[in-house]
This record gives structure tokens, sequence and C-alpha cells, in this order.
């Protein structure tokens, strides 16, 4: 979101509410579609509260148009614009709150998982690395074993052959 398109949406959509309140006070209604464009297609907080300023600011021109400038109508104008400014700056920076923590959030879910696979990899490499040190061993002491065999066979031999038993 945000750039020409965003800027040139968000004033098309002020200009329309803006223009159909004019014709209409009742069209004002659309407000209540026009402010959620705003917010979401203004690409940043500043952006939606200048579009939350001009869409607020084309309805009034437009019920200063459909209604007149008296004073009763400049009190609804008033009063109802009032309202819809504050409803809107009201629900759109809960939103964008709620928003901000959600993207929080999903940004620890992708850490956590990028660390648990990290931790399963290493888990891996401990357990191959484990039994490679196991099978050493176990070669290692199968090799002792046969030499240590070898040995007392062989000094066996020898005592045998010392003491004149050539058969054994």
């Amino acid at each position: 979101h945000g750039g020409w398109y965003s800027f040139g949406l968000v004033g098309l959509v002020a200009i329309i509410c803006g223009v159909g309140t004019g014709f209409d006070p009742l069209l004002a209604t659309l407000q209540s579609v026009a402010y959620p464009i705003v917010w979401y297609f203004a690409g940043s907080l500043r952006a939606a509260l200048i579009g939350n300023l001009a869409l607020i600011g084309a309805v009034g021109v437009g019920f200063l148009f459909s209604l007149g400038t008296s004073q009763q109508a400049l009190i609804q104008t008033a009063i109802t614009c009032a309202l819809s400014l504050g409803l809107s700056l009201g629900l759109g920076l809960w939103f964008s709150r709620v928003y901000d923590t959600i993207a929080e959030r999903q940004l620890l879910i992708d850490q956590l998982e990028a660390a648990q696979q990290e931790l399963s990899a290493l888990s891996r490499d401990a357990g191959a690395a484990s039994e490679r040190e196991r099978l050493a061993r176990e070669i290692h002491d199968t090799i002792a074993q046969d030499l240590t065999g070898l040995v007392l066979t062989a000094q066996r031999g020898l005592r045998e052959l010392d003491a004149g038993n050539t058969a054994a």
C-alpha cells in the first residue's frame, strides 16, 4: 500500500463521498465504507490521518452544499463530522495497533520456527556425532581386545616353547 495509487484512490473516495453528500445528506453514510478504505490504502499512520481529514473535509463541504449554512445546518454538519471523524480515528488507530501487534507476533513466530529448525538440525548433527563416537569406541575396543588376545596367545606360546612343549 502507499504511493501515488493509494493517494489517488483515497482522494477519489473523498471526492465521491463529498459530492454524494452534496447531492443528498443521507449519502454521508458512504463514510462507513470510505473510512476503512482510507485506513487500508493509506500506507502509513500519517497518510491515514491526512486521508481521514480529507474525507471529513469533503463530506463537510458536501453537507454545506446540501443543507446550507443556517445555524442549525452548521451545527448538524459539525456534530456529524466530529462523530464520524472521532469514530474513524478511534477504530482506525485501534485496528492499526492490532495489525502492528499481529505483525510483531508473526515475526516472533517466524523467529521461533527458525530457531526450532536450527535446534532440530543441531540435534540431528549431535546425534550423528554421538553415533560416530560410539562406533569409534566400539571399533577401538574390538581391535584392542583382539590385539590383547593375540598378545596373550603369543606370550602363552612363548612360555610353552620355553617349557619345551613344541606341540602346543
